[in-house]
């Protein structure tokens, strides 16, 4: 369960809320939220990816790392 979205991030403007579930990033099957960190760290800022998120795929393109 996504506790929380970057206001004005790759996911929010993906449509991503906060409380969905994400359950695979591409074919990558995320059980929690070290194995969604893990899977997306995977890929480079600006890559595209699909996430399942409520049983629904979802296109992110990622952006740069802040923080």
């Amino acid at each position: 369960v996504l506790n929380s979205i970057v206001p004005g991030g790759p996911a929010e403007q993906a449509g991503i809320r906060q409380g969905q579930v994400v359950t695979h990033v591409g074919d990558r099957v995320v059980t929690n939220g070290n194995d969604l960190i893990a899977a997306i760290r995977e890929n480079a800022p600006g890559d595209l990816v699909t996430l399942v998120v409520d049983g629904q795929p979802v296109d992110v393109t990622l952006g740069a790392e802040t923080g």
